[in-house]
Parts: C-alpha cells; structure tokens; sequence
C-alpha cells in the first residue's frame, strides 16, 4: 500500500526515540521525541538520515486526540486500507509525484535483496579461498598457511567495509525519500491515524 508509511522509516523513528509512551489499554502509542534530537544528525558520521528526514517524521508520529474514533483498535487490515483508500483518494497527487513514490516503495523492498547480491558476488573469490585453505590445513604446517588465511580474512573485512558503506549510504538516501513522500501524504490527522495503526498491526 503506497500511501502507507514505509516501515524502514518507522522502525528508524522507533530507535531514535528516547521515551516510547504507553497508550490506553497497554499498548504502544507512537513515541514522543524532543524535536532538538534531530539537529544531532548534522555533525553524526554515517548517520542513518538526515535533520530533515529526521523533522518530517517528528511531524507524522505526532498524534491527533480528534483523529481517533470509538473501534479504531478492533479495525482490520481491509478495513483500515479501505478507510485509508477512500481518505486520500481527493489529494490530488500528481502522475510525477505517484510514479516516485511507487519507486520508492519499490527501492526499499528491494534494497537488502539488491545489496545481499552484490555482496554475495564481491565474497564469492573469498569463499572459494576458505575452502581451499580449509583442504590443504590438514597437509600443510600451520606457519605456511596462517599468512594465507590472515590476508583471505583481511580481504573480508575491507571488501565488508565497502558492502556495508555501499548500503548505509542507499538506506540512508531512501529514508529520506521515503519520509519526506510519507510527510507530503500525512498531513490529514485521520489518514495519519490510520497510517498508525496500520503499521501497530502490522497490515501488509
């Protein structure tokens, strides 16, 4: 469901959330967060989005008393898709702004299989080498054969180094796109709620 908030983009305001509330009846409400938070990712290395991003999902995970209705809870997932449909059928989003969205949506479900290929294929020589190591260690004193496998080993970790750089730097790129879509289409408090509860119960 495009209109959705992409879960990445959830889960990331989740873990930067330093005070998750308890809503009525035990369950999680969306957490409350000192907007200043954001401004530490300005001077963070690598860090998992930018102040922007990071502003705009402060504004979706801000919860609307008036948007809530009597049965909100007991709602299904066809229910809440269709209320959710309806909800922003009149938002007249352009054919651009809907085509890059859909990319979007697309990119981050493809994005751990994109990279885990391209990582798999970068190790390949590497793994070829552990088991060749692996089948001569019986036949071959252990000084002769530790260099070998010190430096297959270093080869790992920088080829890793460079896979998990390659991934940081998309991941963080899409949650940026992702949240500023998700900002742009949640700006009624209903379909916001809506939005809420649909990632609370894990509609797919």
């Amino acid at each position: 469901m495009s209109n959705l908030i992409p879960k990445a983009v959830v889960l990331m305001l989740f873990a930067c959330s330093a005070s998750a509330q308890t809503g009525h009846g035990g369950q999680a409400a969306m957490p409350t967060v000192d907007p200043a938070m954001c401004d530490a990712f300005a001077n963070m290395p690598n860090a998992p989005m930018t102040v922007e991003a990071c502003r705009s999902m402060m504004d979706i995970a801000k919860d609307d008393p008036a948007a809530h209705r009597p049965g909100d809870e007991s709602m299904s997932c066809a229910a809440i898709f269709a209320e959710l449909k309806t909800a922003t059928r009149d938002m007249r989003i352009s054919k651009e702004e809907a085509a890059r969205r859909e990319k979007t949506l697309r990119d981050g479900q493809t994005l751990n299989e994109r990279h885990g290929t391209k990582a798999a294929a970068a190790l390949a020589p590497n793994v070829a080498t552990n088991h060749a190591l692996a089948a001569i260690a019986p036949f071959v004193p252990n000084a002769a054969i530790a260099p070998a496998i010190a430096a297959n080993q270093a080869d790992i970790q920088a080829k890793g180094k460079v896979a998990g750089d390659a991934y940081a730097a998309e991941a963080r790129k899409l949650t940026g796109e992702s949240a500023t879509a998700a900002a742009s289409t949640m700006r009624n408090p209903r379909t916001k709620r809506l939005s809420q509860l649909a990632m609370q119960k894990d509609c797919q």
